[in-house]
């Protein structure tokens, strides 16, 4: 996605987590970033390493939840090993027993046109685009969604087409899929990515086939190593089958001299 962002562009990380993708964008890119965290055990670590980055100036903490519309949630899972995996769930009527506030980007303000909006919420994807869809059309940024299962994926290429976005490339271990708008002005930024998206490919494969080498290497390394080691035991067996033969023919001598 870099190539796609230069100095100042605004990007919208929704789902920041503890700023692995805000602090690329700002740190790297020299991208403005509004981070949006809801989960104040993780905010206070995402708070705490653009600190110790001197990205203060470049990253804005949200500490709210995102949604279709504005209500409440509660936290539906949490891992304390794994806090990538916390997952919200809003229910209409939710009052008491809710514990974060939801908003929609729609709702936010933001001083500049979005470059960039990527979008991880474990679940609640398309419910936060479907909340952003003024801005969307508004700015007509990149899109960046997870989407972790088959169903998710399918309503994800739904929204898209009725959207005008194109899928035009997909990372990421847990499949993160890339949109661009349609129209024919934005037609550089497809080739871009898919550009991109191609040399990633290229990078991977020259790289896993060096690991393979690697690996060929090391285990013909550790074949000669073994037959070597097997060969210097065979001498010591032989002679150590030597000495026994020896011993026991002196002890048959000594008997007879008896």
């Amino acid at each position: 996605m870099g190539a796609l962002l230069k100095p100042g562009d605004l990007v919208v990380d929704a789902g920041a987590n503890i700023g692995n993708h805000s602090l690329y964008f700002a740190g790297i890119r020299g991208c403005k970033v509004v981070a949006f965290e809801p989960i104040p055990q993780t905010a206070k670590v995402l708070k705490h390493n653009i600190e110790i980055n001197f990205l203060d100036e470049l990253i804005e903490l949200r500490n709210r939840a995102l949604g279709a519309t504005r209500g409440n949630a509660v936290l539906d899972a949490y891992d304390e090993n794994n806090v990538g995996a916390a997952r919200l769930t809003s229910r209409p009527g939710l009052h008491f027993e809710a514990k974060f506030v939801v908003s929609t980007l729609d709702e936010e303000f933001f001083s500049q046109t979005i470059r960039l909006l990527k979008v991880d919420v474990e679940g609640m994807d398309l419910e936060v685009l479907e909340g952003a869809q003024a801005i969307i059309n508004r700015d007509r940024p990149i899109i960046t969604c997870e989407a972790a299962t088959e169903t998710s994926r399918g309503r994800l290429l739904d929204w898209a087409a009725a959207t005008g976005y194109t899928w035009v490339g997909t990372y990421c271990a847990t499949a993160t899929l890339i949109l661009a708008p349609n129209e024919v002005d934005r037609r550089n930024d497809i080739e871009l990515i898919r550009s991109a998206q191609a040399r990633s490919s290229s990078l991977r494969t020259t790289d896993l086939e060096a690991r393979l080498l690697r690996s060929n290497r090391y285990t013909e390394r550790l074949h000669r190593e073994a037959l070597a080691l097997n060969d210097e035991l065979t001498l010591k067996l032989e002679s150590l089958h030597q000495q026994v033969e020896g011993l026991e023919a002196r002890m048959k001598d000594g008997i007879r001299r008896d």
